[in-house]
Parts: structure tokens; C-alpha cells; sequence
């Protein structure tokens, strides 16, 4: 059974929970592509900046859609080791891995923000946004780097959280709000009855239309 309709629809879920924050004046920190559209959707109900955070994961070479780790701007690297270790994958992969993906990453951050720098967050409420947490690996680096600009609060948010990996976040942030927690989670695309690919054109236009409105 589906529970949310589509990512707009879980947006404006989660918000709901969200509205306390509201006059905080927090920055949504949404991931992309994904998250872009749940954060939208927080941004407008908040009335609140609306700001992309750019981050690649870093899939296993044994199957690219489970995430090893995942780096993010600033040449932040979050590192899963204990999974590393146990399947065995030697540094240089790694290395690699990386290396291809800070090429993504360059990518999308140029054709995202062009030759803005990112809002500041020291002192401010930040809320990282995503459309869903399976491994948890793009939230600890999104959060690894949040944390290095001293912000006054890390508030982790998502429709769907695996429960074991909301609960590894839960010691780097001030707060985890979700609308789901399940023990299992086989695919986040699961519980939405619309889930199509986010396009680069589709994140530019939400960030466009977040700063129309404020």
C-alpha cells in the first residue's frame, strides 16, 4: 500500500511536522535530486531559503545502489568502514570512487548554483532534506558537513527513514523527523505511488521558484 501519492505529497506531509521550526527561519538543505522536491514543498509551507546541498554516494562495486559511503562539497567524505572492511574493498576502488564522483558532484554544483556560494549557516537551523534514508551514507556526509559551518541546530528530515539507520544519525543532530520508520526497507520507491527520476532541469526550477517566492 502506497503512502504517499508523490514526492510533493510527502513534502507537504512532512512540513506539517516541520512548522514548529518555522519561526526559526531555518535553511532547508535539500539533496538532490530527490529531496529537492520534499524540501520545496518545506521551503514554501515555512515560507523559508530553500538551498541545495550537493552530495554523491558511493556505491559498492559489487552492486553500485548500496552505498559504501558518500562525499559531498567541500571534499567532505563520509566513509561506512565497518561495511568496507567486511567486503573486502581495497583503498584504491575507493579512491577511484571518488574520483568519479567528485566529477558528478562539480558537475551539479555548477549547473545548480552557477557562480553563487552556498547561504551560510553558522548560528542558523539547518534541516537536511531528503526524499527518503535507506543506508544512511549521503545523510552522515550532508551532515558531516553542515556540522563545519557551526550551525545552531542539524534537524535530519525525511518521509521514510529505515529505523537502524535513523538511529546511527540520531547522536549528529539535534533532531530526526520522519513519517515512517520501517525495520526493513527494501526500496524507498516502495511507499510512493509516483517516484520518476528528478531531472537537473527540475531542481533548477524549484530553487527558481523558492526564490520567487521569498
Amino acid at each position: 500500500m502506497f503512502v504517499f501519492k508523490d514526492r510533493r505529497d510527502a513534502g507537504k506531509q512532512l512540513a506539517k511536522k516541520l512548522l514548529a521550526y518555522k519561526k526559526y527561519h531555518p535553511i532547508i538543505l535539500a539533496l538532490p535530486r530527490g529531496g529537492i522536491v520534499i524540501g520545496h514543498e518545506i521551503a514554501k509551507q515555512l515560507n523559508v531559503n530553500l538551498e541545495v546541498l550537493v552530495v554523491r554516494k558511493l556505491g559498492s562495486p559489487f552492486n553500485p545502489e548500496f552505498a559504501i559511503g558518500a562525499i559531498t562539497e567541500d571534499e567532505i567524505i563520509f566513509l561506512d568502514e565497518t561495511t568496507i572492511q567486511v567486503l573486502g574493498i581495497p583503498n584504491q576502488i575507493i579512491k577511484q570512487l571518488v574520483n568519479t564522483e567528485t566529477e558528478e558532484l562539480n558537475r551539479r554544483v555548477k549547473i545548480y548554483r552557477g557562480n553563487k556560494k552556498m547561504i551560510l549557516l553558522k548560528n542558523k537551523v539547518a534541516i537536511i532534506v531528503d526524499d527518503g534514508l535507506a543506508t544512511g551514507a549521503t545523510a552522515m556526509a550532508a551532515i558531516k558537513y553542515a556540522s563545519k559551518q557551526c550551525p545552531k541546530e542539524i534537524i535530519f528530515a525525511a518521509p521514510v527513514c529505515t529505523y537502524d539507520s535513523l538511529e546511527k544519525l540520531k547522536p549528529f543532530v539535534s533532531k530526526t523527523i520522519s513519517i515512517l520508520t520501517p525495520k526493513e526497507l527494501t526500496s524507498i520507491s516502495t511507499y510512493y505511488e509516483s517516484f520518476p527520476q528528478t531531472s537537473d532541469e527540475d531542481v533548477i526550477k524549484l530553487l527558481h521558484s523558492n526564490a520567487r517566492l521569498l
